[in-house]
């Protein structure tokens, strides 16, 4: 196959050129009625590219043409017998991993800090998580990954268990080593599920981290938009081996994708793949380069701490280009050092209690790595020596899993003030965001350190979802 080619993108260049009068969806028929002020900002090239499945732009959920040998091209770039693009986010991947693989009652092994599209997969599938807590590093007050021998324990206490779903890289960069806990889950005959979403990079260059897929994993999701250059909510998922129905999951996929998939989406996919397989290695020599800079002059500014492999033990490995900076020793909280950051220019990707975070891309150079340095430097000199910080929980509580989740989210429920809510059984989630991993899931028993961490984690800025209140002083909880 010829990674040269775009055929998705060349497809629509096709349809441009004929012209074609268009009485079809969308709406605004090739920008002719762009509503202002969108009209100007985004130009019409975008607006006569948003197009729907008429002859010759092939059909996302039945692909026989330009998305099935731009899909095939996809699949080959990544190393994995089948890819799909994936429109409504790696969400929607994550969400078919779980249908393709469980039934209701069905048990899988979870890591606790999984992102709560892992809950929406495990209440659509009727699938009972068997949470494994992770380690966390004090240091940072950061979760570690999943080790194959807590993956090994946990399938000895459940045999029946069909399948394991990892998280790695995490937001923090940790990657698991999935080699082994791969074997350990192809032992028992079960696939090995990714979460991969910041980690489509992965497999591209030998200085980082090895790729989900290389690894032995059955299913990966990557989120091709987090650290490489498609649009936003356009990610893949990848499928190898005999341990997945491929019919199953095409299934799955066409249940919680859009039935009017975005050709700006898809066409990015391709061009963004296209990109990654013909410059994709002098683009991470670059990245590499520019990360192993920044990572040294941070780590000359006082009060400052970057993560760094040396932090880890054997089991997990680090991505370079993503940046996990404790500001603490400066004085500060991460959504505070995050709100001076913006005022110095820059936009970080999340802060949590103790850190802020920042993903270094193929798209930085050397003027934005100098913006970075020149902010965290400032943030640095701007240090109150003996100014405290706040308390933060160096790990998040693992409260007693009481209903599958999704009985939990259809039982009848009533409104309690959380103060109140103690030993009762969630009835909705409470989820710090970014980065999106609960706090407590629907079928959780609301704990005295569940009730403490969100009091500490709200006193430290930390912003959350998934609570009707915004303000968070009630919770549902269920009748029973």
């Amino acid at each position: 196959m010829d990674q040269r080619e775009a055929p998705l993108v060349a497809a629509l260049a096709a349809y441009r050129e004929r012209g074609l009068l268009p009485f079809h969806t969308p709406g605004h028929k090739g920008g002719r009625a762009a509503p202002p002020p969108l009209d100007t900002l985004w130009g019409p090239g975008l607006w006569q590219m948003d197009l729907t499945e008429v002859p010759g732009l092939d059909d996302l959920h039945a692909p026989r043409g330009a998305i099935k040998r731009a899909q095939e091209l996809a699949a080959r770039a990544f190393g994995a017998e089948e890819s799909f693009f994936l429109v409504n986010g790696s969400s929607a991947g994550i969400m078919a991993m779980l249908g393709a693989v469980c039934n209701p009652g069905d048990e899988i092994i979870v890591p606790r800090n999984c992102h709560r599209s892992v809950t929406a997969g495990l209440i659509l599938s009727g699938a009972v998580p068997v949470y494994l807590p992770p380690p966390v590093l004090p240091s940072f007050g950061i979760p570690l990954g999943i080790r194959a021998r807590d993956v090994e324990e946990a399938l000895e206490k459940h045999p029946r268990a069909k399948a394991v779903l990892v998280v790695t890289p995490s937001y923090y960069g940790i990657c698991s080593d999935l080699a082994p806990i791969a074997s350990a889950a192809h032992s028992r005959d079960i696939p090995l599920l990714v979460d991969g979403a910041h980690g489509p990079h992965l497999g591209f260059h030998p200085a980082l981290p090895a790729g989900a897929l290389a690894a032995g994993a059955d299913l990966v999701v990557h989120s091709t938009h987090k650290v490489l250059t498609s649009l936003t909510q356009s990610s893949l998922l990848h499928r190898q081996g005999r341990r997945i129905d491929r019919e199953r999951l095409a299934h799955m996929l066409r249940l919680v994708q859009t039935s009017s998939p975005s050709y700006l989406l898809m066409a990015s996919l391709d061009a963004c793949r296209r990109q990654l397989a013909l410059e994709g290695r002098m683009l991470l020599d670059r990245l590499l380069a520019l990360a192993r800079e920044v990572r040294e002059r941070i780590g000359t500014l006082p009060g400052l701490a970057v993560l760094g492999p040396e932090d880890l033990c054997r089991d997990f490995a680090l991505d370079p280009t993503r940046l996990t900076v404790n500001v603490q020793g400066a004085g500060f909280g991460g959504p505070e050092a995050a709100a001076f950051l913006r005022e110095q220019g820059v936009q970080p990707e999340m802060a949590d209690p103790a850190n802020v975070v920042f993903i270094l891309t193929v798209g930085d150079d050397a003027a934005t790595a100098e913006g970075l340095v020149g902010a965290l430097a400032a943030l640095a000199a701007a240090r109150k020596p003996g100014r405290g910080s706040r308390k933060v929980p160096e790990a998040l509580p693992l409260p007693p899993l009481r209903l599958p989740p999704r009985e939990a989210v259809f039982a009848p429920r009533e409104r309690v003030p959380l103060a109140r809510a103690r030993n009762r059984i969630a009835g909705e989630e409470i989820v710090p965001y970014p980065p999106g991993i609960p706090l407590l899931n629907p079928g959780e028993e609301i704990t005295p350190e569940v009730i403490e961490a969100f009091a500490e984690l709200r006193a430290a800025g930390v912003e959350f979802q998934g609570l009707a209140d915004p303000a968070g002083a009630e919770i549902a909880v269920l009748k029973l």
